[in-house]
Protein backbone atom coordinates (compact mmCIF):
# COMPACT_ATOMS: atom_id res chain seq x y z
CA UNK A 1 0.00 0.00 0.00
CA UNK A 2 2.98 2.52 0.69
CA UNK A 3 4.67 1.57 -2.58
CA UNK A 4 2.27 2.92 -5.20
CA UNK A 5 1.17 6.01 -2.94
CA UNK A 6 3.39 8.64 -4.78
CA UNK A 7 3.17 6.90 -8.21
CA UNK A 8 1.68 8.97 -10.92
CA UNK A 9 0.32 6.78 -14.14
CA UNK A 10 -0.84 4.13 -12.57
CA UNK A 11 -3.79 2.14 -12.49
CA UNK A 12 -5.10 -1.49 -11.83
CA UNK A 13 -5.99 -2.53 -8.04
CA UNK A 14 -4.69 -4.00 -4.81
CA UNK A 15 -6.38 -6.00 -2.48
CA UNK A 16 -5.36 -5.50 0.97
CA UNK A 17 -6.88 -6.20 4.45
CA UNK A 18 -8.19 -3.59 6.46
CA UNK A 19 -9.82 -4.38 9.79
CA UNK A 20 -9.82 -8.31 9.09
CA UNK A 21 -11.34 -8.38 5.55
CA UNK A 22 -9.81 -8.05 1.90
CA UNK A 23 -11.15 -4.62 0.42
CA UNK A 24 -10.28 -3.24 -3.19
CA UNK A 25 -8.55 -0.35 -3.71
CA UNK A 26 -8.68 1.18 -6.74
CA UNK A 27 -4.73 2.47 -7.97
CA UNK A 28 -6.09 5.43 -9.84
CA UNK A 29 -9.62 6.71 -8.08
CA UNK A 30 -7.27 5.38 -4.43
CA UNK A 31 -11.29 4.39 -2.93
CA UNK A 32 -11.72 1.02 -1.18
CA UNK A 33 -14.72 -1.43 -2.15
CA UNK A 34 -16.13 -4.16 0.11
CA UNK A 35 -14.60 -7.38 -1.39
CA UNK A 36 -14.52 -10.00 1.42
CA UNK A 37 -18.11 -10.74 2.56
CA UNK A 38 -18.32 -9.82 6.05
CA UNK A 39 -20.05 -12.68 7.77
CA UNK A 40 -21.74 -10.21 10.28
CA UNK A 41 -22.95 -7.65 7.61
CA UNK A 42 -23.78 -9.87 4.34
CA UNK A 43 -25.01 -7.51 1.75
CA UNK A 44 -28.18 -8.96 -0.35
CA UNK A 45 -26.07 -9.79 -3.91
CA UNK A 46 -24.17 -12.18 -5.25
CA UNK A 47 -20.82 -14.07 -3.76
CA UNK A 48 -18.04 -16.06 -5.07
CA UNK A 49 -16.23 -18.44 -2.55
CA UNK A 50 -13.08 -20.34 -3.03
CA UNK A 51 -11.59 -21.87 0.51
CA UNK A 52 -12.16 -20.13 3.28
CA UNK A 53 -12.94 -16.91 1.44
CA UNK A 54 -16.06 -15.49 0.44
CA UNK A 55 -16.21 -12.23 -1.66
CA UNK A 56 -18.81 -10.03 -3.25
CA UNK A 57 -19.42 -10.69 -7.40
CA UNK A 58 -19.72 -6.81 -7.58
CA UNK A 59 -16.31 -6.33 -6.64
CA UNK A 60 -15.01 -8.76 -9.42
CA UNK A 61 -16.98 -7.08 -12.13
CA UNK A 62 -15.52 -3.76 -10.94
CA UNK A 63 -11.57 -5.21 -10.95
CA UNK A 64 -12.74 -6.31 -14.51
CA UNK A 65 -14.19 -2.73 -15.48
CA UNK A 66 -10.60 -1.24 -13.68
CA UNK A 67 -8.75 -3.45 -15.86
CA UNK A 68 -10.67 -2.26 -19.01
CA UNK A 69 -10.46 0.66 -18.49
CA UNK A 70 -6.26 1.32 -17.87
CA UNK A 71 -6.31 -0.82 -21.73
CA UNK A 72 -7.80 2.09 -22.94
CA UNK A 73 -5.98 4.57 -20.65
CA UNK A 74 -2.94 3.38 -21.50
CA UNK A 75 -1.51 3.12 -17.96
CA UNK A 76 2.28 3.37 -17.31
CA UNK A 77 1.86 0.74 -14.59
CA UNK A 78 -1.04 -2.06 -14.05
CA UNK A 79 -1.37 -3.90 -11.12
CA UNK A 80 -3.16 -6.70 -10.86
CA UNK A 81 -3.42 -7.89 -7.07
CA UNK A 82 -3.87 -10.69 -7.26
CA UNK A 83 -3.81 -13.61 -9.66
CA UNK A 84 -5.18 -16.61 -8.32
CA UNK A 85 -6.91 -19.80 -8.19
CA UNK A 86 -10.08 -18.16 -9.54
CA UNK A 87 -8.58 -16.74 -12.42
CA UNK A 88 -6.92 -19.65 -13.55
CA UNK A 89 -10.42 -21.62 -13.29
CA UNK A 90 -11.51 -18.32 -15.79
CA UNK A 91 -13.60 -17.05 -12.90
CA UNK A 92 -12.63 -14.14 -10.31
CA UNK A 93 -10.78 -11.47 -12.67
CA UNK A 94 -11.23 -13.35 -15.73
CA UNK A 95 -11.74 -12.72 -18.47
CA UNK A 96 -9.74 -9.44 -18.14
CA UNK A 97 -6.69 -10.63 -16.53
CA UNK A 98 -6.07 -12.69 -19.73
CA UNK A 99 -7.19 -9.39 -22.14
CA UNK A 100 -4.36 -7.58 -20.11
CA UNK A 101 -1.73 -10.07 -20.93
CA UNK A 102 -2.22 -10.94 -24.07
CA UNK A 103 -2.09 -6.76 -25.13
CA UNK A 104 0.50 -7.05 -23.27
CA UNK A 105 2.22 -9.49 -25.45
CA UNK A 106 0.83 -8.30 -28.58
CA UNK A 107 2.48 -4.90 -27.70
CA UNK A 108 -1.14 -3.30 -27.98
CA UNK A 109 -0.87 -2.33 -24.39
CA UNK A 110 3.04 -0.32 -23.55
CA UNK A 111 2.77 -0.03 -19.76
CA UNK A 112 4.37 -2.20 -17.22
CA UNK A 113 2.38 -4.97 -16.03
CA UNK A 114 2.72 -6.27 -12.51
CA UNK A 115 1.17 -9.62 -11.08
CA UNK A 116 0.66 -10.24 -7.67
CA UNK A 117 0.85 -14.45 -7.59
CA UNK A 118 1.49 -16.53 -4.87
CA UNK A 119 4.77 -18.39 -4.91
CA UNK A 120 2.90 -21.21 -4.90
CA UNK A 121 1.42 -20.58 -8.11
CA UNK A 122 4.03 -18.78 -9.94
CA UNK A 123 4.95 -21.69 -12.34
CA UNK A 124 1.04 -22.27 -13.21
CA UNK A 125 0.01 -18.71 -13.57
CA UNK A 126 3.32 -18.27 -16.09
CA UNK A 127 2.18 -21.44 -17.80
CA UNK A 128 -1.57 -20.74 -17.91
CA UNK A 129 -1.08 -17.15 -19.69
CA UNK A 130 1.83 -18.26 -21.87
CA UNK A 131 3.72 -15.40 -20.04
CA UNK A 132 7.67 -15.90 -21.84
CA UNK A 133 9.64 -12.56 -20.99
CA UNK A 134 8.93 -11.94 -17.43
CA UNK A 135 10.92 -10.45 -14.17
CA UNK A 136 10.41 -12.00 -10.60
CA UNK A 137 10.21 -9.59 -7.78
CA UNK A 138 9.78 -10.64 -4.10
CA UNK A 139 8.36 -8.52 -1.61
CA UNK A 140 10.55 -5.20 -2.33
CA UNK A 141 9.61 -3.14 -5.50
CA UNK A 142 11.68 -0.92 -7.13
CA UNK A 143 9.83 -0.64 -10.65
CA UNK A 144 10.16 2.76 -11.86
CA UNK A 145 11.41 4.34 -8.42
Amino acid sequence: MQWPADKEHISGFLSPDVNGLRMLYDLKTRVYFPFQVDPLNILAEEIVTIGRFTFYQSAFDLGRRILASALEEQSRLLVIDEVGPLELQGRGFEPMVGEVVRAQQAQQFKGDLLLVVRDGLLEEVIKHYRIARYQFLEKELNIGS
